[in-house]
């Protein structure tokens, strides 16, 4: 009897050490680094495909240079009445801020601040009684533009992406003393503008996940309607784009 009892405790004994044994075999078994897989609701989950799809910069810089002139600009003179305006020495250059303010199906909506200054010169000639003395009138044109763009990457080559600007331009046209308007010019008035661009965004300045940042350079078409001090500033031109996030 003592003999059956004996045999049955070492055989609990065993069996009770061979699971103990089994159970830390298993544990350790189950390393730090393994991956676990939660259920989660679709319902749960949120995804903005159009983050996805166009992360832009948050702010950048443009720098621009074109050959626009105003198709009939003039002004009454003393010596030449309705003399037009053609480009001067320093062609239209412009700064803009521009900043994402909002993702619109693939692309961006963009704020645009900027300052813009051109000049415009007329040449013609006066008698002054004894002889013919040709002379000229330089014209200082100042803009600021407030205006809104949007900007998308082409699909099939993403490097490119195309930008509309719409802005209005509180311009301001100044001018010294001349034979041509002997109390100077100083007027003041606002002026509407429209600019397609074409930038091109090489992979060396893409900085985000997807490469849609606004860093590149490109070309662009201005067009601009209304007038100033009664006179027509109307016009068109092409701009070079240098786009840069400072």
């Amino acid at each position: 009897m003592n003999k059956s009892l004996s045999f049955l405790l070492v055989i609990l004994l065993s069996l009770g050490a061979l699971a103990a044994k089994k159970k830390i075999v298993n544990t350790a078994s189950v390393s730090s680094d393994e991956n676990y897989i939660v259920p989660v609701h679709a319902s749960v989950v949120s995804i903005d495909s159009e983050a996805v799809l166009y992360q832009p910069r948050v702010v950048d810089y443009e720098f621009s240079s074109s050959n626009w002139t105003p198709n009939q600009f003039s002004r009454q003179s003393i010596i030449n009445s309705d003399a037009n305006f053609q480009a001067g020495a320093i062609p239209l250059i412009g700064i803009s801020e521009i900043s994402s303010y909002k993702s619109f199906f693939s692309g961006a909506i963009e704020r645009v601040l900027g300052l813009s200054y051109s000049q415009l010169t007329r040449s013609g000639s006066f008698d002054n009684g004894t002889s013919t003395v040709a002379s000229h009138e330089s014209l200082n044109v100042v803009s600021f533009k407030l205006g809104a763009a949007y900007r998308w990457p082409v699909r099939s080559f993403r490097s490119l992406q195309p930008s509309l600007e719409l802005a209005a331009l509180p311009t301001w046209i100044s001018s010294e003393k001349s034979v041509f308007e002997k109390n100077g010019v100083s007027a003041v008035g606002v002026i509407l503008e429209a600019n397609l661009k074409l930038l091109y965004c090489p992979e060396f300045m893409q900085k985000g996940e997807l490469g849609q940042t606004g860093e590149g350079f490109g070309l662009g078409y201005i067009l601009t309607n209304g007038a100033v001090g009664g006179s027509d500033l109307g016009g068109s031109g092409l701009q070079a784009i240098l786009r840069l996030g400072l």
